[in-house]
């Protein structure tokens, strides 16, 4: 996961309109790096998209609900 989608772009259009402070070099640096890696694929946020995960985030979000209103919560993180 990249930390910040807008690093994705070609080098010289970044550069062009400038970060203006909001990007860390480092992590510009390391995100164009990465990008030309051969085993390297970048997807967008939305990657997850798929009708398999939406099916199991809404069945996991429904199970969450029903087990907190029995009083049994179900996926506690803990410390």
């Amino acid at each position: 996961m990249l930390p910040d989608e807008t690093l994705v772009g070609d080098e010289a259009r970044l550069f062009a309109e400038g970060t203006e402070g909001q990007h860390d070099l480092r992590a510009l640096v390391a995100s164009q790096v990465l990008l030309r890696f051969p085993n390297v694929l970048v997807t967008p946020h939305n990657a997850y998209n798929t009708n398999e995960a939406v099916r199991r985030i809404i069945d996991t979000t429904i199970s969450d609900i029903e087990s907190s209103a029995a009083g049994q919560p179900g996926n506690v993180v803990l410390d």
